[in-house]
């Protein structure tokens, strides 16, 4: 695979086509990450914008952006103040010029006072948020979120009762507002910038003061749509009826804290890895089903992670308290672990990129479809794997072998990257074997090695 570096060339927009770099793309919808944060599918590639500007404020002087396709990758180290282009040729055929534009700061994601650091340091926390609850809420009634089960999950009394309260109010513009952010891909915003709200006295929705934005881009997705959200929850009296599965919501509260317990995750990730974090944050919704997200903030000499998940709810009573504990730890550890992987494969982005392009042989498009780089599909592969390791760790034989199975077939079979059983068994067999002194984020030249000969 190629891989393009951009080292502080300032390009016009009179330069020609033949003058600046290229890369391909077989794939509309791509990814980028900037100074190490991968944003997800977030990029359409568009032709007809010349040019089609990635725009963004830093308080960095020099800033790595880095664009992810299914087959290329680009590199460019864009200063503060400086616009720079390139070109991505899309299914060989159409050219789309576009341009890294970096301006000075927009607020910062977050602001952590003094309090708030001496509050929450060395804590973590799981929060059902009021907010947050609306939005699912609103989800839930649009027709992208009755048809799609992952984003939203179906066939729970708490999901009958959401749809028979709010149904009549499935046409209200907030609900039509929400499904173009269906459409587009844009769940994940949404619901993380929900997170930095609450509502005042039940009507007002006001930021909490510490959050201007908890996704991954520089603009906050709620902020349009305040007006509509507070004239759907006093419409339809989301208060009251948030308040009302206050009990419902604690148990659940409770439920995650026994089955996902956070220590031994962060205090063993730190230990394997270099990253360090002060506070955990975890929220989730019983509306929640498959589709996780994780966000991480730094201000203040403070850095902060959030996930984004499902509950622990739905244990059946044939699997033991301690397997249904390693499944449920699953769910947040691999979210949480993106925190850590993600700065590391930065490092080896040459070589994820060349192992990892052939993405016929690593994931069947169908259920892996939204992975579409070779960075977000290694990193996807790894942050599973290293769960591998942690199960390994902390569970007895016989309730690892059973964990372990079911994730390898919920990889390959459920979500379609069809070689992760050989990758994870490999970085098992690299874990067992290591001397007491390596970490597990020095494997990373090992199973990229491996990978290659494997792909052979």
């Amino acid at each position: 695979m190629k891989f393009l570096h951009l080292l502080l060339i300032v390009v016009t927009t009179t330069s020609s086509f033949a003058q600046l770099p290229c890369i391909k793309s077989n794939t509309k919808v791509i990814t980028y990450s900037i100074n190490g944060v991968a944003t997800g599918n977030q990029w359409t590639i568009t032709p007809e914008l010349k040019p089609d500007v990635l725009g963004f404020g830093s308080e960095k002087k020099l800033n790595r952006v880095v664009f992810y396709t299914d087959v290329d990758s680009f590199v460019c180290m864009a200063k503060r103040g400086k616009s720079y282009q390139f070109y991505i040729i899309l299914n060989g055929k159409d050219s789309a010029l576009t341009e890294i534009s970096v301006s000075q700061p927009i607020p910062k994601p977050a602001r952590f006072s003094k309090k708030y650091i001496q509050e929450h340091t060395g804590k973590s926390s799981f929060e059902i948020p009021e907010a947050q609850e609306l939005v699912h809420i609103v989800m839930a009634l649009t027709p992208t979120g009755i048809e799609n089960t992952n984003m939203v999950r179906h066939g729970t009394d708490y999901y009958k009762e959401v749809m028979k309260q709010f149904g009549p109010w499935k046409d209200h513009p907030a609900v039509n507002a929400m499904e173009n952010h269906m459409k587009n891909f844009m769940y994940g915003h949404v619901k993380m910038d929900a997170c930095g709200y609450f509502l005042d006295a039940g009507t007002r929705l006001r930021k909490d003061g510490v959050y201007h934005r908890m996704n991954w881009s520089d603009q906050n997705f709620i902020e349009p749509m305040v007006k509509d959200l507070e004239d759907f929850a006093k419409k339809s009296k989301f208060m009251e009826f948030f308040k009302g599965h206050g009990g419902y919501y604690q148990e659940l509260i409770t439920q995650a804290e026994k089955y996902m317990p956070i220590q031994p995750q962060w205090d063993w990730l730190e230990k394997e890895f270099p990253n360090r974090y002060q506070h955990y944050r975890i929220t989730f919704s019983p509306l929640v089903n498959g589709w996780h997200t994780t966000n991480h903030f730094e201000d203040n000499g403070f850095k902060q992670t959030v996930m984004f998940i499902c509950s622990a709810e739905g244990k059946s009573e044939k699997l033991s308290d301690k397997l249904w504990e390693g499944l449920m730890t699953r769910v947040v550890f691999s979210e949480i672990d993106h925190n850590y992987v993600n700065p590391i494969s930065e490092n080896y982005l040459e070589q994820i990129d060349a192992v990892f392009d052939d993405r016929a042989f690593w994931a069947n498009d169908t259920l892996a479809g939204s992975y579409n780089s070779p960075y977000m599909l290694f990193n996807e592969y790894m942050t599973w794997a290293v769960f591998t390791l942690y199960a390994y760790d902390h569970y007895d034989t016989e309730t690892f072998e059973a964990i372990n199975t079911r994730v390898e077939k919920q990889m390959d079979v459920g979500r379609g990257f069809i070689k992760f059983k050989e990758f994870n068994q490999k970085l098992l067999e690299l874990y067992r074997n290591r001397s007491k002194e390596k970490k597990v984020f020095e494997f990373y030249p090992d199973i990229l090695a491996w990978s290659a000969k494997f792909n052979g």
